[in-house]
């Protein structure tokens, strides 16, 4: 996923104090559910994996994240989802990111920079 919180990817940002502030770690998108399910709270550093890769961000818990399903911000240098994605998606086939598996497990407790993120909705309701 994209985000109009940063200039697209973060890439920009990396040295804007006031972005890095706001979002330390790159944001992983999760069902509140899904988070309690695997002893994971706002804010504590995540690793997905699976046969391809793996890559680490910051759990943040969304309303709008179905069980099951996590979005992740596109290439943050501080984490790319990238890493996970199947090596067989070449210029012939439309790369299926939104459909990788993986498995995900809980790094570490949220770090004093991860606590002092708001995780307040980042989406707009008018």
């Amino acid at each position: 996923m994209r985000a109009n919180i940063f200039w697209q990817s973060q890439l920009l940002d990396q040295d804007n104090d006031f972005i890095q502030d706001r979002f330390p770690y790159p944001f992983i998108e999760m069902n509140a559910d899904d988070m309690a399910d695997l002893g994971i709270s706002a804010g504590d550093l995540i690793e997905i994996s699976n046969g391809n890769g793996a890559t680490q961000g910051m759990a943040y818990p969304v309303e709008t994240a179905k069980p099951g399903q996590v979005a992740m911000v596109f290439g943050s240098p501080a984490g790319s989802q990238g890493n996970v994605v199947s090596p067989g998606v070449n210029e012939l086939v439309l790369p299926d990111y939104k459909h990788t598996w993986g498995n995900i497990r809980k790094l570490a407790n949220a770090t004093p920079r991860s606590k002092a993120v708001s995780f307040k909705s980042k989406e707009y309701t008018a």
